[in-house]
């Protein structure tokens, strides 16, 4: 009968979310979350309908651009939030908890130059990632976290600082640790913007003479 197909097909579309979420590192990712429930801004994890009713489907007549590193779709949120919603083209999957721990840190920045991260959603074959909408980005700054470099700082500041371990200690520690973060941050970013803006004006006297 065809509601037993029906049925058949919903329990392995169940079993197939949670082979993914499982992949993707759901569970560490929830183990993270429960375990700096408190302490850190909490990072949303979405599931597969939400977003798929967000994206009508990722359908291709909202895409907002694509790239070598995958494809970004707008999107609407049920509380009417605009959202960009990333879906990558590849994971590796032997760096995932690296991955998980980026993702709980990249949801607490609330930095000018970096698009906010609010969560992610691991029951679809790639993870997909949530941003804020900004409707005059540029699409690299979904497409590639920002920029290589601020990615490359989180995830040194990661190794360094032993991730989200750091996250479990008490609240105040963690606010201490969070201002060092963003501070050190800041400064990269400040350096990386004077640089730039030296490179523009030597450029400028090059053409001029």
């Amino acid at each position: 009968a065809w509601w037993l197909r029906v049925r058949i097909k919903k329990r392995n579309d169940i079993k197939l979310k949670e082979k993914f979420f499982k992949r993707n590192g759901g569970l560490l990712l929830q183990q993270q979350l429960t375990s700096s429930e408190g302490t850190v801004d909490r990072c949303k994890i979405f599931s597969a309908k939400e977003l798929d009713k967000a994206t009508d489907h990722l359908n291709v007549n909202i895409v907002l651009g694509q790239g070598g590193q995958g494809t970004v779709h707008k999107g609407m949120l049920a509380d009417e939030r605009i959202v960009a919603v990333k879906k990558s083209k590849v994971v590796d999957k032997g760096k995932l908890d690296e991955f998980i721990n980026k993702v709980v840190i990249l949801s607490q920045i609330n930095y000018r130059n970096v698009v906010k991260l609010l969560g992610c959603c691991l029951e679809t074959e790639v993870p997909l990632l949530v941003y804020e909408y900004i409707p005059n980005g540029n699409l690299s700054d979904y497409l590639h976290e920002q920029n290589e470099d601020f990615v490359k700082d989180v995830g040194f500041i990661l190794s360094r600082r032993g991730g989200i371990t750091q996250l479990k200690r008490k609240k105040k520690k963690n606010k201490i640790w969070k201002q060092q973060m963003l501070k050190g941050l800041a400064l990269k970013r400040k350096k990386f913007e004077k640089e730039k803006w030296r490179h523009t004006v030597l450029k400028r006297k090059e053409n001029k003479y």
